[in-house]
């Protein structure tokens, strides 16, 4: 009969379409399931690597003033040194000018002493007799008529006056002597006060260039790390742009629509059962 090979008809075409559709709901599902996958996971690197960049970049201006700073007492402490270098090298030569004066001094004053010395001690140890001249009409001579005149005996220079030249001279040697010896302690000291802050000072220059070029090294590695991360940035940005236009792809034909895949299966099975059910009738009817 016509109709029922009508019916049959409609059931193989509704039983192909079923067929036809679950397969493309199976590509649906995988295309669909890989899409947006993607475009999560684009997303999400997305964000790390602007959280990377952030970070390197603050990380990057951190170490950048702490270079400064850095730098700044370096050049502190060089001036330091370069004064400090200076005033030892005036101080010592200031010194050492005092030290020879001083010296010399002591010298000069010493040989004054030991001809002094020679002097005096020859003309206490040089006795002699004074023998007066003939005398006038009266019996006088011309140191008799003389203001104290007349007296006789032994010449031995002036005692009193030997005694405060050479005591004078003794202290003033005692002091350049004193003076020889206490600026040459004083600069000792002083040079020992400058060696110590010198290797100190030198020791803390090393130390903060050592801690400069670690940073500097650390600024490298920051700018390699923010270029690196634009680049997987702008790949994540072109992945994440390549998902979501391959989501807009399959749209239409998985997602656009009033009817579901489920609702499209039912509605599907209900009109074979209907078919076949009229078939059925069809055929009682027959026999």
């Amino acid at each position: 009969m016509k109709v029922r090979g009508i019916i049959k008809d409609l059931v193989q075409k509704l039983k192909d379409q079923a067929e036809a559709e679950a397969t493309t709901n199976s590509f649906c599902d995988k295309e669909m399931g890989k899409a947006v996958t993607n475009r999560d996971e684009q997303a999400l690197k997305q964000e790390e690597q602007t959280t990377i960049i952030s970070e390197k970049t603050a990380e990057k201006a951190q170490l950048k003033q702490e270079i400064a700073t850095l730098a700044q007492e370096i050049a502190d402490l060089n001036k330091a040194l370069n004064e400090a270098t200076q005033l030892r090298t005036e101080e010592k030569a200031n010194n050492q000018k005092t030290i020879a004066n001083a010296g010399a001094g002591a010298e000069a004053v010493g040989k004054a002493l030991s001809v002094l010395n020679s002097f005096y001690g020859e003309l206490l140890q040089t006795q002699f007799k004074y023998t007066p001249p003939k005398g006038d009409r009266s019996g006088q001579t011309v140191g008799d008529r003389a203001p104290g005149g007349g007296s006789k005996g032994e010449y031995s220079g002036n005692k009193e006056a030997s005694g405060g030249i050479v005591g004078l001279l003794e202290v003033i040697k005692s002091d350049f002597l004193r003076t020889e010896e206490t600026v040459g302690e004083e600069e000792k000291d002083a040079q020992k006060a400058f060696d110590d802050f010198q290797v100190e000072t030198e020791k803390s220059v090393e130390a903060k260039n050592d801690e400069k070029d670690t940073k500097e090294t650390d600024v490298t590695n920051c700018e390699e790390a923010i270029t690196t991360a634009k680049d997987d940035l702008k790949d994540a940005q072109r992945l994440h742009g390549s998902a979501l236009e391959e989501l807009d792809k399959l749209k239409p034909m998985c997602v656009d629509g009033e009817e579901t895949y489920e609702m499209r299966r039912k509605k599907r099975e209900d009109e074979i059962a209907a078919l076949r059910q009229a078939q059925k009738i069809l055929d009682e009817w027959k026999n």
